[in-house]
């Protein structure tokens, strides 16, 4: 929630679940170039092809998306060295950065679950986000469930911000449920966010 309020505009590439596994299949097609010292990792016909094999959007939304994210400064296009026509899109320094930071978050929450050391491992040596991101990209796109969530949670995921209100709903809790009602919640709204 922090990053939104700092940047919300790169926040909001993560607003919605489409959005969200498309931004995931691009930082991977970039990353797997890198590492392969490919020069064609994340182009946009290569774009367009993963998230359709993957069904996660439409030609037309990939295309819009990528359209967006370069108008924005998200993602940076540079020519082809051996193919002047052909652009290649990069992240932008302030795109991996936001990824630096979201890969810290989530290490640090799994530690607090089992005592682990992950955060450590990644700030130890950041350079492993070159690693770790396709394989967790993988592993979204390629589980069903998270594709397409259940239908108690796949409304919120699939409005604008829908992951922003989840996020704030789970933030608000008053107490741990346990599974059988209804569970109480100080977010009442948007507009009224961050709660007094």
């Amino acid at each position: 929630m922090q990053v939104n309020e700092r940047s919300p505009r790169l926040a909001s590439i993560f607003s919605t679940q489409h959005r969200w596994l498309m931004a995931h299949i691009g930082l991977s097609l970039y990353f797997r170039g890198r590492a392969q010292e490919r020069f064609d990792g994340l182009t946009a016909s290569r774009f367009s092809e993963h998230v359709r094999v993957f069904n996660v959007a439409s030609r037309n939304t990939a295309a819009s998306f990528l359209s967006e994210m370069l108008k924005y400064g998200v993602l940076l296009e540079k020519p082809d060295r051996f193919d002047r026509r052909k652009k290649l899109l990069e992240p932008s320094s302030e795109t991996l950065g936001a990824l630096d930071t979201w890969m810290s978050i989530h290490a640090n929450t799994l530690d607090m679950i089992d005592a682990g050391t992950r955060l450590a491992d990644y700030q130890s040596d950041r350079a492993l986000i070159t690693q770790l991101q396709p394989l967790i990209a993988d592993g979204f796109v390629q589980h069903s469930s998270i594709r397409e969530p259940a239908t108690a949670f796949s409304h919120f995921m699939w409005v604008n911000n829908g992951f922003l209100v989840t996020e704030r709903l789970i933030f608000a809790l008053e107490e741990p449920g346990n599974g059988s009602g209804p569970i109480l919640t100080s977010f009442r709204s948007i507009r009224t966010w961050p709660p007094e």
